[in-house]
């Protein structure tokens, strides 16, 4: 056995042609590159491939692992004269052209532009795409076992709160023992356990900061994420330069929502025109205001804001609950569900109840029952933009 094969073996299991080629691929492009450590950069996308193996036994998916880095990084460091150039040696180093094509698409998913999306944005943006995030939470994992910064852990961390609050626990297609070791290595084993509570309570003590908190230097951002979804993000960032991060500048204020249109083509109905929770996560205290921003702008825009429409852990319904019977800013309208039981004659209302379920006992689960009608979740929230205007006054809020 050559020792390239004993290598192939020892990340991604049987060694395979496809193997070979991906991994002698991944040597041409991060040739000379090495990581902060010192050691030489091809290190690193051969543990992120045995991190994929090692949960998901997918051979494929390990050979897409250890190109993870290259469209990113050859054309920046000089081994290859365009994206293009190596984009044709990623799908060239599969004897089927399919496989070539899904690894060379999966490359592109898990490629961060630079002047792009939020990290922790970007992260979220691979909810749809299980096998991209295999490769993204293994590569974070790889990471956060090798002594990373604190600016650089931050971000990790940011990220995976986020995705445990998005998916309502662990994304779709991650295994459990993976997940774990991620939030070990994160530290987040028993901090995140607590981080949707510490949002609730902030709300409910109106422990929140407002816009005369907003520090000097420091402004919200409106950001269009994607044209062809509507999808907005809400997020504190630098004054001046919206990819930089107020932590990375010395400032105490962490936080972001993102959220979007309804699509009815997606089975969830037309919602009278709301916008739905994609994705939030913030720093103790600075949640609310952009949840207000978000509720405000999906008003001005749409038909208010509503939850997911799939899924919503108890402790976030407590934030509708919040909403529903604590705010007399916040208008709630009640919303049909898809068969149209509330207002047969009117179709613009009718929307997917399934969140608005109370429990898992038989009797209290729609279609089941009608108490669907009763819950926070059955709702769509308008708010006028008093927070939005009070910003804008004070030169805080931009529209990217």
């Amino acid at each position: 056995m050559t020792l390239l094969r004993k290598l192939i073996r020892e990340i991604c299991g049987v060694p395979t042609d496809d193997l070979d080629d991906a991994l002698a691929t991944a040597q041409l492009a991060h040739f000379g590159q090495t990581r902060r450590s010192g050691e030489a950069y091809l290190e690193h996308p051969k543990e992120v491939a045995r991190i994929v193996y090692r949960y998901y036994r997918d051979q494929d998916l390990c050979a897409a692992a250890l190109l993870h880095d290259t469209l990113e990084d050859a054309p920046r460091y000089g081994t290859v004269q365009s994206a293009e150039e190596m984009a044709s040696l990623i799908s060239a180093s599969f004897n089927d052209p399919e496989i070539g094509q899904e690894a060379l698409r999966i490359v592109n998913r898990l490629t961060h532009k630079k002047g792009g999306l939020p990290y922790h944005a970007y992260v979220l943006s691979l909810l749809d795409d299980p096998d991209a995030l295999k490769i993204k939470l293994s590569d974070m994992l790889h990471n956060l076992q090798s002594n990373p910064s604190d600016s650089q852990k931050l971000k990790y961390v940011d990220a995976l709160e986020a995705l445990q609050i998005t998916a309502g626990g662990i994304p779709s297609g991650i295994d459990t023992s993976h997940w774990r070791a991620l939030q070990a290595a994160a530290g987040l084993d028993k901090q995140s356990e607590s981080l949707i509570r510490e949002y609730v309570r902030e709300l409910l003590t109106e422990a929140a900061m407002g816009p005369a908190d907003i520090p000097d230097g420091v402004v919200i951002f409106i950001n269009p994420v994607q044209e062809d979804t509507g999808e907005i993000t809400v997020f504190y960032g630098v004054e001046g330069d919206p990819r930089k991060a107020p932590e990375d500048a010395g400032f105490d204020v962490r936080g972001y929502i993102t959220i979007l249109p309804i699509n009815p083509g997606e089975g969830f109905g037309t919602c009278g025109g709301a916008w739905m929770v994609f994705g939030a996560g913030a720093l103790s205290g600075w949640g609310p205001m952009i949840y207000d921003i978000a509720m405000e702008y999906a008003t001005l825009h749409g038909g208010g804001l509503m939850s997911d429409r799939s899924s919503v852990s108890k402790d976030a319904r407590k934030v509708w609950d919040y909403y529903f019977g604590k705010r007399g800013d916040v208008k709630p309208h009640q919303l049909d569900d898809l068969k149209n039981t509330l207002t047969p004659d009117i179709e613009e209302d009718n929307c997917s109840q399934f969140s608005g379920q109370w429990d898992d006992a038989a009797e209290d689960v729609y279609p089941e029952t009608p108490r669907w009608v009763e819950s926070p979740l059955s709702k769509r929230y308008t708010k006028p933009p008093t927070t939005m205007d009070k910003l804008r006054a004070a030169g805080k809020l931009v529209e990217l």
